[in-house]
Parts: C-alpha cells; structure tokens; sequence
C-alpha cells in the first residue's frame, strides 16, 4: 500500500503461487518457494514518480525475509507494465497461459 498526503494511491498484492492454478507453470519453476504478484495498481496522477516500482522492491524484500526465493508476475502484451518489469530484473518465461494466450509471465529470482 502506499499512501501520499495521507491518501491512498496504490497497492500491490502478491501471494505464494498456487501451482494448481498455474498448471502451465509445472516444470517451468525451479523454486518451490516462489510468490505471485497479482495486482498492483497507482492511481493515474501518480504515475511514474516509482511508487510502483518501489511498493515491487518491498514486496520483493520481504518476501525474500519469508524465505521464498523466486517472484513471479504477469501483464498482458501492450500493457506499460513490460518495461517496468524487465527494469526491476524480472526475465520474460517463453510461456503463454493457454486460456489467456495475450498474457506475458516474468520471472526474477530474489537470490
């Protein structure tokens, strides 16, 4: 969550990667300890000051404290969220979900 002049202006969610709904997944992670970074959001005026690249850092930080060592995320193909990605680290999986074949999945190993 981050919070600007004590105002709400983005979230991030992330859990531990449920492999039984990312049967597409098996086999393409070598961590049993990964999370997924399923939202994230900044409210418009806020973009591009890193609010979302530092709510990332954080959630890489403390998931590596819980012991997880990989992070995987996803975006669709044209979103504005594949530069960020690949700046924060993340390797673009040559991966596609079969029933969202648009979607791009990244991988960043917190080692």
């Amino acid at each position: 969550m981050a919070e600007k002049d004590g105002k709400l202006v983005g979230f991030r969610w992330a859990y531990e990667l449920p492999m039984d709904k990312f049967p597409f997944l098996n086999g393409q992670i070598e961590s049993e300890k990964t999370m997924y970074g399923d939202e994230l959001a900044v409210e418009n005026e806020y973009r591009g000051m890193g609010i979302g690249s530092g709510m990332m850092k954080l959630s890489f930080e403390l998931a590596k404290k819980a012991g997880y060592d990989t992070f995987v995320g996803r975006t669709d193909a044209n979103s504005k969220m594949v530069p960020v990605y690949k700046r924060l680290g993340y390797e673009e999986m040559d991966i596609r979900d079969p029933k969202y074949p648009n979607r791009f999945y990244f991988i960043k190993r917190l080692n």
